[in-house]
């Protein structure tokens, strides 16, 4: 076990395996879930790598006036478990402003339970 794995497992009281983009590589127009439902999910990050706004919300209630505004070209919302509790482990939807927009996901998820 790295060092690295060491101090994320004592931050966030497991062990974990990072995963990147487990659904999608780019925020649409349209309705689009990016996160799965996972209670195993300790914290996630979602950076926006696209020219236009994307809004998140968990749930399908998101809106291009109504959720996490996340600006283009590196915006980032991070969240884990000690501090946004359940909704880190909730489906997540996004909606571009304009025209489709690449984004980056990446989670932890606990091993083992």
């Amino acid at each position: 076990m790295s060092i690295l794995d060491r101090l994320i497992e004592q931050k966030l009281g497991a062990l974990t395996s990072p995963e990147e983009d487990p659904l999608v590589t780019q925020i649409e127009t349209t309705l689009t879930r990016f996160l799965p439902n996972n209670p195993n999910r300790l914290a996630f990050s979602f950076t926006n790598l696209g020219a236009t706004a994307i809004f998140i919300l968990p749930g399908e209630d998101v809106a291009t006036t109504k959720g996490f505004r996340i600006g283009p070209s590196g915006g980032t919302i991070f969240f884990e478990w000690e501090e946004d509790y359940h909704l880190v482990s909730r489906d997540w939807f996004g909606i571009a402003v304009s025209g489709a927009s690449a984004c980056y996901t990446q989670e932890q998820i606990a091993l083992g339970g």
